[in-house]
């Protein structure tokens, strides 16, 4: 008996650092955002890793409009926030959304990111929806380091010709159109694929 509440006691030691630790890790890549991986986190997983109060279920619009879906916001409203959308049935995660700046790949794309560092991650120019439709800020590139993602930038500078120039509904622009860096192009958030 006391072989067994000694094996019992370690098991929980090994275990829950280890869950801990899952909670706190601000990493993602393709197929896994922390402690959330493609195929292995269900949506009841969620407030055992990141604590209950933590979790708030709601129903997620899709970025660009679509269909309103089930979903969780994960530390809304700090550095950490994420958002995690459901399958229809709420049984599987589809996707995450990294909306704080805690979170990082290891690469170094995180939001906030400049379109100047999009670039270096790129491996060189990219291209991104004009602003003033749903789909606005959607980038387009083909780098290694940012191809696994949906990533969107906002303006984060305040000289309004330039975020005018760059106002042109789905039209494809170039992140060396001379108005960019002077909008302050940022990424705003970053979409990382959990589903089929």
């Amino acid at each position: 008996m006391r072989l067994a509440c000694i094996a019992l006691a370690a098991l929980v030691a090994l275990v829950a650092p280890a869950s801990a630790q899952d909670a706190r890790d601000r990493t993602f890549a393709p197929g896994r955002v922390g402690a959330i991986v493609k195929g292995k986190t269900r949506p009841l997983d969620l407030a055992r890793i990141f604590g209950a109060r933590n979790v708030q279920r709601a129903t997620m619009d899709e970025p660009g409009g679509g269909e309103p879906h089930p979903g969780a916001y994960i530390f809304k409203g700090t550095p950490s926030a994420l958002t995690v959308h459901f399958t229809e049935d709420g049984k599987s995660i589809r996707y995450v959304a990294v909306l704080g700046p805690d979170w990082r790949s290891k690469e170094g794309l995180r939001v906030g990111t400049t379109a100047a560092e999009l670039e270096r991650l790129n491996g060189g120019p990219f291209k991104f929806y004009g602003f003033g439709f749903d789909y606005g800020g959607q980038v387009f590139a083909d780098g290694a380091a940012l191809a696994p993602y949906s990533i969107f930038v906002r303006t984060g500078g305040d000289d309004a010709a330039a975020i005018k120039a760059l106002t042109q509904p789905e039209v494809d622009i170039s992140s060396q159109h001379p108005a960019v860096p002077r909008a302050g192009l940022e990424v705003s958030f970053i979409q990382v694929n959990l589903g089929p």
